[in-house]
């Protein structure tokens, strides 16, 4: 025999002891026979609440904002609510709010999880890769801050559409830097380093359903395009008025004769510059099935592959 629940959403004031022409907002879950009450963080003036109605009477602004935040609270509410339901979990009062307030296992939010991957991460992923989770972390709040309004949302809360919005989010955000709008292959860096975050909650059962179950990401097939020794040479003795990127332009340049990738340039210790047979100054990287010959070239460093 199917049981009947009878699940409400009320909202009323208190006194306020500072004064008490003001009444501290109350939301009252009740099911069945049990009930619970938890302060919104909200005050109303007496004379202006509807105790029928639940909700502010009067038409000024301020009272139409707590109308407004009366209605998204209960309609976390009452999703906490369908999320039990369909879980086929034991309801009560305590469990909705738990529920609500994300105080049970399933109500770990997004950047919970965010911060959980990277604690992870921090033993097994190079600092370069860790650096960029951190700026695809710093993109998801301000898609929340910008796009939703929040600071964080659960994880359950999470849709196909969530991800689509995100995305389109990326492909039209501007910077307000030297930087450049992204291209095709840079948000979709971002949306598969988000992925494997969304992944690790999954199989923390901090999520039920994967949201990016049904997306594919869509790459852009690059032909790269090589630098004449005129553009290299033009490079190079480009005079920059900010020392970062004089910096730069250095470490680009110095990778181009080395023939070594941005990363091991970063990595480059001065135990791996070792004095050849010859006399001359080797590069030796276990990344590289090639030595790199070092010699000094009036202000350059020259590098010329060798093999071996």
């Amino acid at each position: 025999m199917k049981s009947t629940k009878t699940f409400s959403i009320s909202f009323l004031p208190r006194k306020s002891k500072a004064d008490p022409k003001l009444g501290i907002i109350y939301a009252r879950i009740s099911i069945n026979n049990t009930r619970v009450e938890y302060s919104i963080k909200r005050k109303v003036p007496f004379e202006t609440w509807d105790q029928k109605r639940g909700k502010c009477t009067a038409q000024d602004q301020h009272s139409k904002i707590i109308n407004q935040y009366l209605a998204q609270v209960s309609s976390e509410i009452f999703e906490s609510y369908d999320q039990l339901r369909k879980e086929g979990v034991l309801i009560s009062a305590d469990t909705i709010k738990a529920r609500w307030l994300g105080e049970d296992c399933n109500g770990q939010s997004l950047l919970i999880a965010v911060e959980y991957h990277y604690k992870i991460a921090v033993t097994t992923i190079k600092i370069g890769t860790l650096k960029n989770y951190r700026t695809t972390e710093k993109y998801i709040k301000l898609f929340l801050k910008k796009e939703l309004k929040v600071d964080d949302i659960y994880l359950n809360q999470l849709r196909f559409s969530f991800i689509t919005k995100f995305e389109n989010f990326l492909r039209l955000h501007k910077p307000v830097d030297h930087q450049r709008k992204m291209e095709n292959n840079t948000v979709m860096k971002h949306l598969q380093r988000f992925r494997k975050i969304i992944t690790l909650a999954v199989r923390l059962e901090w999520i039920d359903r994967d949201p990016f179950a049904n997306y594919k990401a869509k790459y852009v097939r690059n032909e790269r395009v090589y630098l004449r020794q005129s553009e290299l040479d033009a490079i190079e003795n480009k005079v920059f008025s900010i020392d970062r990127l004089e910096y730069v332009r250095d470490l680009f340049v110095f990778s181009c004769y080395a023939g070594l990738s941005y990363i091991d340039v970063i990595q480059l210790r001065m135990d791996q510059i070792v004095l050849g047979i010859d006399g001359g100054n080797w590069i030796f990287t276990s990344s590289s099935l090639s030595e790199n010959y070092l010699m000094t070239h009036k202000r350059q460093i020259i590098f010329c592959n060798s093999d071996l």
